[in-house]
This record gives C-alpha cells, sequence and structure tokens, in this order.
C-alpha cells in the first residue's frame, strides 16, 4: 500500500508541474470572435507567464499580410501591443508564436472581423479636435 501511494504521489506531481511549466495565452484584444464596429488600432497579446513573443502576422481573410511594427521580442515579457494600419471591412486571422522560460514554442491563433473602416468615435473626435486647435477662429491656419 506505502508503494501505491508513493507512485500516485509521484504522478500526480508530475502532472501538476507539467500543467503548471507550459505558458498560455491568457488574454487578447481584440477578443478571439470579437466583431467590431471599427478598426482597432492594435493588437494586445497577454500571455500568464513572461515570454518571448517571436512571431505574430495578420492576415485578411484573402490571405493578405497585414503590415506591422512587430519586432521579435529579445527579452520575455507578459504583455505585448502590435500597432498596425486602420484595417478595411473584413475578417481577420492573427497567428503567434512564443517561446516560454523552458525553451518551448506555445502557437496560437485567433480571428475577429471590422465592421467598418473607421475608427471608434473617440479617435475621430479626437482629430477633429486637433484640427480644430491648428485653425483660427476664421477657418485658416494658425500661424
Amino acid at each position: 500500500m506505502k508503494i501505491l501511494y508513493s507512485i500516485v504521489t509521484f504522478i500526480l506531481l508530475t502532472v501538476s508541474s507539467m500543467a503548471l511549466s507550459h505558458t498560455g495565452l491568457q488574454s487578447s484584444i481584440p477578443k478571439n470572435g470579437d466583431k467590431l464596429a471599427h478598426s482597432p488600432e492594435s493588437l494586445n497579446l497577454t500571455f500568464t507567464k513572461e515570454v518571448r513573443l517571436i512571431r505574430v502576422i495578420i492576415v485578411d481573410v484573402h490571405g493578405k499580410d497585414i503590415k506591422t511594427d512587430f519586432v521579435p521580442s529579445k527579452t520575455p515579457a507578459s504583455s505585448f501591443d502590435v500597432d498596425f494600419r486602420l484595417l478595411e471591412k473584413s475578417g481577420y486571422r492573427v497567428n503567434w508564436i512564443a517561446m516560454g522560460a523552458d525553451g518551448h514554442k506555445v502557437r496560437g491563433t485567433l480571428s475577429f472581423s471590422v465592421q467598418s473602416q473607421s475608427v471608434s468615435k473617440e479617435v475621430s473626435a479626437d482629430k477633429d479636435m486637433d484640427r480644430e486647435e491648428l485653425l483660427d477662429g476664421h477657418g485658416s491656419l494658425n500661424q
């Protein structure tokens, strides 16, 4: 009975340590499956542990790559932002690869869609305010 107890304990410790050692995606913005009214300005990936993000590729429904500012990380972090241009009305797929502290690669995919090419109203309002600050009361540029 003592041997059986030792074997069960060993198995449980091994399985639990294996489960804890692997890193995964905790959250993303946009979330997987999101249907966005407006184009996001960036992608945020947050992981359960610190990782080195080594690849992020965004493609539309036609397989066209979306240009981003992504650069593979040299130092581990748990959260990453990837900026990109205004997205057109379409569906998008994000493929990412991260490397955990144990050297194992973790891969994932998420998808979202954009219903309109415009940016959010808050961003548009800020742009209009900046334009108004550049114009004087007569509709000409301040100098």
